[in-house]
């Protein structure tokens, strides 16, 4: 991996070994994604267009928000789970569930550990 550093703060960039010509990329997840698990909302809804648009006012723009804006600011606009999405994405800690056969695939922040802890509360609800 490659670290590209600006004054705010690092994009870490992929290269691969499989393909050594092939030129360095930066993984990242549409912010309205982000926003849309973060808020289990659609992607289309007005809960998640709100906060997308309070976060692009606030910082110019979604690449500007997805790869430099120091997690804290975004914490301090949108809250932190918001903020840990946007750092999961940055890290790559993301899991990925191919499409086949004409069907999309599906990008997932919390993957199994957000499922996880939801079975855990819906045990605690039960007693």
């Amino acid at each position: 991996k490659y670290q590209i550093s600006n004054k705010k703060t690092e994009i870490r960039m992929i290269k691969t070994n499989i393909f050594p010509d092939r030129p360095a990329y930066i993984m990242m997840v549409p912010l309205q994604e982000i926003l849309s698990e973060v808020l289990k909302s659609s992607t289309h809804s007005q809960t998640v267009q709100n906060e997308y648009k309070k976060l692009i006012d606030n910082f110019g723009g979604e690449f500007e928000t997805l790869q430099s804006i120091p997690l804290e600011d975004i914490t301090r606009i949108s809250g932190p789970m918001v903020a840990d999405g946007v750092g999961k994405v940055r890290n790559g800690e993301i899991t990925i569930d191919p499409g086949y056969d004409g069907v999309f695939g599906v990008v997932k922040i919390w993957g199994e550990e957000k499922k996880e802890e939801e079975k855990k509360k819906e045990q605690l609800s039960l007693f």
